[in-house]
């Protein structure tokens, strides 16, 4: 069953600038992606309350709160609301940069599974991306000297190290 209007919206604990990063880069659904912030719920509103709000309206919160499903009360209000979930199952400690990589990497899967689903249902969304220092690797290259021949080299980028 195909929901091609379904609104995607990210929850408080996701902060402004995800929303900022997914809107600049214009990954879809365009047009159809806000936050809890945008639709008039303050930082301190409970998740029954934007739950509730928000559940049989064609929306599907992005949220780390993998309490909702957890916690009796919200896990409730979720139940009857028949809001759609995509839970980021252990994204809380990662710093904004990390979160934005893996936001952007699962995102289109994100929309696509959500779009697929079912009013009310709810996915878990995982931590772990690739690791982009395993995925490039040089294969042919020109070596040195000035009768450059290709040869063939395999050589894997390595992380380099932060600055403080």
């Amino acid at each position: 069953m195909a929901r091609s209007s379904l609104k995607f919206v990210l929850d408080q604990n996701l902060s402004v600038h995800m929303l900022g990063i997914l809107k600049a880069a214009q990954v879809g659904p365009v047009g159809r992606i806000t936050s809890l912030t945008e639709l008039g719920f303050m930082g301190d509103t409970p998740d029954v309350n934007w739950i509730a709000e928000l559940g049989g309206k064609g929306y599907c919160v992005v949220t780390r709160d993998n309490e909702i499903l957890d916690n009796v009360v919200e896990h409730g209000a979720w139940k009857a609301s028949r809001l759609s979930l995509l839970i980021l199952k252990k994204w809380g400690s990662q710093p904004r940069p990390e979160i934005a990589r893996r936001l952007l990497y699962w995102w289109p899967r994100m929309v696509e599974t959500a779009e697929t689903g079912h009013e009310g249902d709810a996915w878990k969304v995982p931590c772990q991306v690739p690791d982009p220092s395993t995925q490039i690797r040089l294969v042919t290259g020109l070596g040195p000297g000035p009768n450059r021949k290709p040869q063939a080299v395999h050589a894997t980028l390595r992380r380099l190290p932060t600055k403080p």
